[in-house]
């Protein structure tokens, strides 16, 4: 561990790794109010995310029902005869 009475370098949990705090009283990263709108941000940005997942699952389901709904239509739909004269009118 670095001397820390000097108060010119703290060693940080990382040591081992090699990096170091230097002037131990100043403050580091963003104010208080960019890390709150950082934040504000970040959760906006994650929520945005989920949201559009629901919508591409939403889709996805509604796609379904309809490719199912669609099946038995086709089935009850009744056999065309290729080479009959077609039927125009009542």
């Amino acid at each position: 561990m670095a001397d820390i009475s000097s108060g010119d370098c703290l060693t940080s949990r990382a040591a081992g790794k090699g990096e170091k705090r230097s002037n131990v009283g100043s403050t580091q990263g963003n104010s208080l109010l960019q890390a709150q709108q950082q934040a504000v941000q970040w959760i906006g940005q994650q929520v945005q995310t989920q949201a559009s997942f629901l919508g591409y699952m939403d889709v996805f389901w509604v796609l379904m029902l309809i490719s199912i709904s669609a099946v038995p239509l086709a089935l009850a739909l009744g056999k065309v005869k290729f080479g009959d004269p077609a039927h125009i009118g009542h």
